[in-house]
């Protein structure tokens, strides 16, 4: 495949369209449509769908909930621009999909089996395949194990391109050095350690808790709180009362039957020869017994490259679709006849292996397609209910009475900040994970029209703003005590780092640590092949 690539990419056309689509990436704009839902995005032939999009900004704020403890919100997501990064990260890997699908580039399925067994999670204390955690983890992702293969198989034909792209320019030893410098350079240190805990510093006086107070009120004035009701209408409401029938999965498995069918593979040699009659040549010695191997260095080709591992029809298109269909109408074992390739000169194939296509069966996707149908049933119910609410809310009707006609719910939030925390700290759970409502939420004010606003994720909502309660400087009683504890603890770190300061300058003068911290009541500690990233090397 990277060879593929590499002759590929040194071509003007293939050039300047990675350059188009890169730099398409500065003028693209969200684009809009009448179908339900539209995709988020598009780039080339290539859409973001909104679902993709929303499970992979919920997959990380999930994983920095589970870093922060619980208390990353989704504000603080829209605030990090974490909605950004996931968009510009799926963009940029549709636009290499692009070049890869225009290419006829795709990773074998050995290579993809390579690449699972090489994820951690999925090796067990014996050092095998675990098949169970890697169908746990498909479960956990909501995916099938064909579509979880299939995203790894692309992540392998985007490295493989960007290897070829960049293989052909070696890096500079200055800069070579710099970065072994930098990630790979290893130190083994002596070390001891100073608790804070062991360090007594002067307590904080009521002034110092006074005076703190009142030089940085900002610290202890609480944020703007807002009391909301609000309406949603989102897919994940109705996706379980959709009743699906039959008839309609079957009609969605033959619409998508192309992506269900596995083709035919094969594992071929290949030769190409510049001229006819040569090709002629030699493929009689080579029915004759030459190995191909052996023959690679009179066609100028390199032995590598003469193996062709799990190849469908479409992967060789780029040879020629004479030599394509050639390759697959041999019989295993068989040599063909010399058939002009699209590359130039004369292609001769040797079939070594045959793996017979197959279909994945309609029962084998009835509930990942009844998942889908269903969600497609749910997002034309969410239009139409949001068209119905608009109505009502023209006629005067409330929130309340919206939600009470339409069979929806309406939610109260008694006192919600910025950080989607509520007037104790304690974070508001439930709320729609939309910038867009958060942004309703905070510009609003008590009285204003009620009106459908859209979320990112082609949901609806219909919030109002009951109540404000402005930023207050919290009364000095009620924050006395934590502002001496802070005081506390930031003397004491003061004091400790005093103290280190001040062992390592007699440390200096004796030229050894072991006499200062035995004075000290520690011991001297080793670090073995300690690197700048904090890790120790892989053999210490």
């Amino acid at each position: 495949m990277l060879r593929a690539i590499r002759d590929g990419s040194q071509s003007i056309l293939v050039r300047a369209l990675l350059i188009l689509i890169i730099a398409g990436f500065a003028l693209w704009g969200v684009q809009g449509g009448t179908s339900a839902p539209p995709p988020i995005a598009q780039v080339g032939d290539e859409t973001v769908p909104q679902s993709m999009f929303m499970r992979q900004f919920q997959n990380e704020v999930n994983a920095r909930q589970r870093e922060s403890d619980g208390e990353y919100t989704f504000e603080q997501a829209y605030e990090d621009k974490v909605d950004q990064q996931i968009l510009q990260r799926l963009m940029f890997s549709k636009a290499f999909d692009n070049v890869t699908n225009d290419m006829g580039l795709r990773a074998s399925d050995a290579q993809v089996l390579a690449m699972l067994r090489d994820i951690p999670q999925f090796v067990d204390v014996m050092g095998e395949f675990d098949r169970v955690a890697y169908e746990q983890e498909v479960d956990r992702l909501g995916i099938t194990k064909t579509t979880f293969e299939d995203r790894r198989r692309k992540d392998l034909e985007r490295i493989d391109l960007l290897t070829a792209l960049v293989g052909a320019a070696p890096a500079p030893d200055t800069l070579v050095d710099m970065i072994y410098s930098q990630n790979l350079e290893e130190r083994s240190v002596e070390y001891f350690t100073i608790a804070n805990t062991s360090i007594t510093a002067d307590a904080s006086t009521d002034e110092d808790v006074q005076a703190e107070y009142d030089l940085n009120p900002g610290n202890y004035t609480s944020e703007e709180l807002r009391k909301l009701t609000y309406v949603t209408i989102q897919i994940s409401d109705f996706i379980n009362t959709i009743e699906v029938d039959e008839a309609r999965i079957a009609e969605m498995y033959e619409d998508r039957l192309d992506t269900y069918v596995v083709a035919e593979k094969r594992e071929l040699q290949h030769l190409i020869v510049p001229e006819e009659d040569a090709a002629i040549a030699l493929q009689a010695r080579l029915t004759d017994g030459l190995g191909f191997i052996e023959a690679a260095s009179e066609t100028g080709q390199l032995a590598a490259e003469v193996s062709l591992d799990d190849v469908t029809e479409e992967d060789i298109a780029y040879l020629g679709a004479d030599a394509a269909a050639a390759a697959f109408a041999g019989v295993d074992g068989s040599i063909t006849a010399p058939v002009e390739s699209d590359l130039g000169g004369w292609v001769i194939f040797k079939v070594a292996r045959i793996t017979t296509g197959s279909t994945i069966s309609l029962d084998d996707v009835r509930e990942q397609l009844r998942t889908d149908v269903a969600i497609e049933e749910a997002q034309f119910k969410i239009l139409d209910l949001a068209d119905q609410a608009r109505d009502m809310l023209s006629e005067d009707e409330s929130i309340e009475q919206v939600a009470e006609e339409l069979g929806l719910k309406a939610k109260i939030v008694t006192s919600l900040n910025r950080s989607g925390n509520d007037q104790y700290g304690n974070g508001v759970r439930g709320l729609p994970s939309s910038r867009n409502f958060f942004d309703a939420s905070f510009t609003k004010q008590p009285g204003e029209f009620d009106e459908v606003e859209e979320t990112e994720g082609g949901g609806y909502f219909i919030v109002r703003v009951d109540a404000i309660t402005p930023p207050a400087l919290k009364d000095f009683d009620v924050v006395k005590t934590d502002i001496r504890s802070n005081l506390n603890v930031r003397a004491r770190n003061a004091a400790t780092l005093e103290r280190a300061n001040g062992l390592k300058d007699q440390a200096d003068e004796e030229g050894s640590l072991a006499g200062v911290a035995s004075a000290s009541g520690t011991e001297v500690a080793t670090g073995e092949g300690l690197r700048r990233n904090g890790r120790a090397s892989p053999s210490s």
